[in-house]
């Protein structure tokens, strides 16, 4: 996270009229982030970071957002675990896009961050 960057509690949204600005609040963002991640086949669930940063995270549930100040774009930090026997960096990118192309429809998207922390057996 860079100087000109911090977590907010909601993210002004362009809504396409002119002068016309509203704001969404980051757990409803986190939500639409979440769901899009566990679409992706090999996505077990979200999990907590790593202990080292989980004071960084306010929600404890994996997702940060981070607004950039100057750009107005939003950084998107994902903690995930994914099943085990699958393509790990291929599920991990996909899921990131998944969660970009989502919410990019309300917000300026910047880095998407996939962190794998744990394996999970297949479901049987």
């Amino acid at each position: 996270m860079s100087a000109r960057s911090r977590e907010v509690d909601r993210v002004p949204v362009d809504t396409g009229v002119e002068g016309e600005v509203t704001d969404v609040s980051v757990e409803v963002l986190e939500a639409y982030a979440e769901s899009a991640a566990l679409e992706v086949e090999g996505v077990a669930r979200i999990v907590e970071p790593a202990e080292s940063l989980a004071g960084r995270f306010r929600s404890g549930r994996g997702i940060r957002l981070v607004v950039d100040e100057e750009t107005g774009e939003v950084e998107v930090h994902l903690h995930l675990q994914l099943y085990y026997g699958m393509r790990l960096a291929e599920v991990a990118t996909e899921a990131g896009e998944r969660v970009r192309q989502t919410l990019s429809s309300a917000v300026r998207v910047g880095q998407v961050v996939v962190r794998v922390e744990d394996l999970a057996l297949p479901e049987r």
